[in-house]
């Protein structure tokens, strides 16, 4: 005869996990000037007004992580500001790549060799002053994409070369190759930095 192994009674389930309500933000916003504490007004599945109160802190970091987010996946969390935790490890290796190179372009367009006199000293400023609207324009747009970012900036630093002006380096070269330093300056540029 088979053994038959006696099975518990079925009962009621156990208790669940409760879940997390759903807010949805109702578009206002109240703020406290004197504290930078806001009130954001919101109403849960039944439809009653609640309020998430935050802290100037804790408003700053929810406005960060909110204009700047995470690859999907990332968690941000407010605490001293905003940490970011990489669900995706390989995702933020490849977010923290393209911010080096991003940067690593920016002081490309910045980092140019310094002119030999002050009279070609306008030059360069005026090299660096057509790219510098560029890299304010892309140092505020970061946040959103990297890559495309950093492609557009090489694209329009490049429409601005580094030349036509006599560098300091160039002009020192010059005196060492027997020059004086007035010749060393007026000569021809030899196609720039």
């Amino acid at each position: 005869m088979p053994s038959s192994i006696a099975q518990p009674p079925a009962g009621p389930p156990g208790p669940t996990a409760p879940q997390s309500p759903v807010l949805h933000w109702t578009g206002l916003v109240t703020h406290t000037d004197a504290t930078g504490d806001a009130a954001i007004s919101c109403t849960d599945q039944a439809g009653r007004t609640v309020e998430l109160h935050l802290d100037d802190d804790q408003r700053e970091a929810l406005g960060l992580s909110l204009v700047a987010p995470g690859a999907d996946g990332m968690i941000c969390t407010p605490a001293d500001g905003v940490h970011v935790h990489p669900a995706n490890p390989t995702a933020a290796e490849a977010d923290r790549d393209a911010l080096l190179d991003f940067l690593r372009v920016v002081h490309e367009a910045l980092a140019i060799p310094f002119a030999a006199t002050i009279g070609e000293g306008w030059k360069r400023a005026a090299i660096l002053e057509a790219r510098l609207p560029h890299i304010v324009v892309e140092l505020e747009n970061q946040l959103d994409d990297a890559r495309r970012h950093t492609a557009y900036l090489r694209k329009r630093i490049a429409a601005h070369p580094a030349t036509g002006y006599i560098t300091d380096a160039q002009a020192r070269a010059a005196v060492a190759d027997g020059k004086t330093w007035h010749e060393a300056v007026n000569q021809p540029s030899a196609g720039g930095a």
